[in-house]
């Protein structure tokens, strides 16, 4: 039973849901360093299933080029570059503070969500299928995943907001598996993640999630989507190297 695809699958999901229904029905006031001690709790339940059971191998290096990491990794890029003018601005108007605190929580968000996500869920979700579109059934599971763990911020948004939120993070989460898989390398994914989660203006204030208007959403969801078509098209993914992350190549 422990060597059931499925068993093996479905187990850390239910951890992180576990832990995650705890951090947000308990009754605990904001702060930082909270956050952060959720964060790291969430990260150790996976993990040590990871190293005393499942063994998913997690890719930290490169397998492409330093000049196909920009074309695949653009939005990295795109939200370092923004992140960039945003701390500018926070410095000069006298918020150090602030930019530490965002950037230490947005890191460790990232580090915690895509470790549990694309690095352990993702392969294990591939592995759950097979056949030539197994790529795509792991990718929509791991994110689909993803974007339902946001159901817990229900304990401190409206419905609409949670929604929304859900929506655009299985979006994302699809985007980050893609550049995750073509890279081979998780700390883009972790860094990405991290500049995506990065808001210094509404650090400390937990509560602020806008819903937003219904053409903006499904232009942005619809638009990370076809990013993540882009880079796992056909032609593509047949580079994508499975083998190092524990699993059967596609032939």
């Amino acid at each position: 039973m422990l060597k059931n695809k499925w068993v093996q699958l479905i187990t850390p999901i239910l951890v992180v849901w576990l832990v995650l229904g705890i951090s947000k029905f308990a009754v605990h006031p904001y702060s930082i360093v909270g956050e952060v001690t959720w964060e790291v709790i969430l990260l150790a339940g996976p993990l040590l299933l990871n190293l005393g059971w499942l063994n998913q191998s997690i890719g930290l290096t490169s397998t492409v080029s330093l000049h196909k990491l920009v074309w695949i990794n653009w939005y990295g890029i795109f939200r370092a570059l923004m992140a960039i003018v945003a701390v500018v601005i926070a410095i000069r108007n006298g918020r150090v503070a602030a930019v530490l605190s965002a950037f230490v929580l947005a890191m460790f968000i990232g580090l915690t969500e895509e470790y549990i996500f694309r690095g352990m869920l993702l392969p294990l979700a591939i592995r759950a299928f097979s056949g030539k579109h197994q790529i795509f059934f792991g990718v929509m599971v791991s994110s689909i995943v993803f974007g339902s763990s946001h159901l817990f911020n229900l304990t401190r948004q409206s419905l609409l907001a949670t929604s929304e939120q859900m929506l655009m993070a299985t979006a994302i989460g699809a985007f980050f598996a893609a550049i995750y898989l073509r890279t081979g390398n998780l700390w883009f994914a972790i860094l990405t993640h991290a500049l995506q989660d990065l808001d210094i203006a509404n650090v400390g204030r937990p509560d602020v999630q806008l819903a937003m208007p219904v053409i903006s959403l499904v232009i942005t969801t619809v638009a990370f989507f076809v990013f993540a078509w882009i880079l796992l098209r056909k032609t593509k993914v047949k580079t994508v190297d499975l083998k190092r992350l524990g699993l059967t190549p596609i032939i």
